[in-house]
């Protein structure tokens, strides 16, 4: 399957989701420096189909409205997940794109709940990746290496990094899951500027 490119908002929304994006003197900061954002748009190297796409992780299905990194997400149904196509896990990616340069120093993940059934098995959770952060450009900013998922968890998986500016993609990669020998995925995806 070839690349797919989703631009945001695919639910109707008019733009990106941005939770508590207004400061207690009640301005509102610039979107991409908040403490809890969201991509753009999103790219993937597989999907399984339609329902299990890409960009159900940056619109916030399964998750509900104003939600944050507390959230528990939904269990694993379509059109609330990604799932790549088959045979498609180490080396999987889905890459988030912001209009403008976003300052960030976290990474929020609600990791793939795989629940059966729908799901074939209880392993399509990530449990080892990279995360590489590229400047508009496409140069690198920043690689995370070998960070641990979270599988049993239903709320975001929180990973602090130090801060970087200019972030205009963010790339996760896939190494490994939890064990299925066919497919994996992700629930939803944010970022934030909390330090």
């Amino acid at each position: 399957m070839p690349e797919k490119r989703i631009a945001f908002p695919p639910l109707g929304q008019k733009e990106a989701l941005c939770v508590d994006c207004v400061s207690e003197d009640g301005t509102s900061p610039e979107r991409y420096e908040s403490a809890f954002f969201q991509p753009d748009e999103a790219m993937a190297s597989s999907e399984w189909s339609n329902s299990y796409s890409i960009a159900h992780t940056i619109n916030g299905s399964g998750l509900p409205e104003g939600f944050g990194p507390a959230d528990s997400h939904a269990a694993y149904g379509g059109s609330n997940h990604w799932t790549t196509s088959s045979g498609d896990i180490e080396g999987a990616w889905a890459t988030y794109s912001f209009n403008g340069p976003a300052t960030m120093d976290t990474l929020y993940i609600w990791h793939h709940r795989s629940t059966m059934p729908p799901a074939y098995s209880d392993g399509y959770a990530i449990t080892r990746f990279d995360v590489e952060f590229l400047d508009a450009n496409g140069e690198q900013l920043l690689l995370l290496e070998d960070l641990a998922g979270e599988p049993e968890l239903a709320s975001a998986a929180v990973y602090e990094f130090e801060q970087v500016e200019g972030v205009r993609d963010v790339q996760i990669i896939v190494r490994e899951n939890n064990g299925d020998e066919q497919v994996t995925g992700l629930a939803e995806v944010a970022f934030g500027l909390t330090r």
